[in-house]
């Protein structure tokens, strides 16, 4: 189960008040809601260096702490030192026990509906021991306490974690696959772009000149239309299209100009069609409609 956050003050109440009376509060919360319970302080941390993750029993004098693959992000570290505290838990005698993190996407995702959001394999592995422990008769409980808002406890943890993080590691360290899809996301990207600028200036001169580098999502994703409208559109805007200006030059057309009536024979690109073209400005309207219905 899940406690609401201590006497149901917010992160910026609780920083702007000193330490000693952060402290105070907890302490008395604890011994208000969870007095017979055993208190398990967990922390992950991610740097530069690398990734760790750290428990601490406090009152059984017990702790631990060990490096986790690089690749892992901050959320996999916190479940992961949740699950080797509840493996910690499941050696001990059968009790109640709270369990005090600073990652509150960990604990609700624990505890959130698994048939309606993505799920972590880590988290499958903490609900499965968490399972385990409940046919045990164990009771477990979590509490989400902000972090570096000067918990005595919570800032030893913190620092274990993080210490621990900054050392070196020899062996291969498991990491899930979900953290290492933005990696070769990163890595495509990168692939790109060097493809990209190792073309010729004169390559694709229409699109470089809307877009010095290649964007990470495709025009018109947000928009309400068909991929018909999007692939006309996209033509358009990158000048592969049939309209006079451009068949012109392909040796398709005889000349530039629109073919319509009522417009003067103007220089037929996409601008006239859109702005100044009067035999289209039935087609202009409902144009402007489409716009609006799809938020553009």
């Amino acid at each position: 189960m899940v406690s609401p956050n201590f006497l149901g003050h917010t992160p910026n109440d609780l920083r702007l008040m000193p330490p000693c009376i952060i402290n105070n509060l907890f302490r008395q919360f604890i011994a208000d809601n969870f007095n017979s319970f055993t208190l398990v302080f967990t922390d992950g941390s991610v740097t530069q260096s690398g990734a760790a993750f750290a428990y601490f029993f406090p009152e059984l004098h017990i702790q631990s702490s060990s490096n986790l693959s690089a690749f892992v992000s901050s959320f996999t570290a916190e479940c992961w030192a949740i699950l080797e505290a509840l493996t910690c838990i499941s050696s001990l005698p059968c009790g109640d026990f709270l369990i005090v993190s600073d990652s509150q996407a960990s604990i609700l995702a624990i505890v959130s509906n698994p048939f309606l959001s993505k799920c972590s394999p880590i988290i499958l592995k903490i609900r499965a021991l968490l399972l385990s422990l409940k046919i045990r008769s164990f009771s477990i409980f979590f509490l989400w306490a902000p972090g570096h808002i000067g918990i005595n406890v919570n800032v030893y943890v913190d620092s274990l974690a993080g210490s621990t993080a900054n050392h070196s590691y020899s062996v291969p360290l498991w990491c899930p696959y979900t953290n290492l899809v933005s990696l070769h996301r990163k890595f495509i990207n990168e692939q790109w772009k060097l493809e990209w600028d190792s073309l010729p200036k004169s390559y694709a001169f229409g699109y470089r000149s809307l877009f010095k580098n290649i964007p990470n999502r495709p025009w018109f994703h947000s928009l309400k239309m068909s991929c018909a409208a999007i692939a006309k559109f996209t033509r358009l805007r990158t000048d592969h299209s049939l309209l006079p200006h451009h068949s012109f030059k392909l040796g398709l057309n005889s000349s530039v100009c629109c073919p319509l009536p009522n417009c003067g024979r103007e220089y037929c690109d996409f601008h006239h069609l859109l702005i100044n073209c009067q035999s289209l400005s039935i087609q202009r309207s409902q144009l402007k409609i489409l716009f609006f219905i799809s938020g553009i």
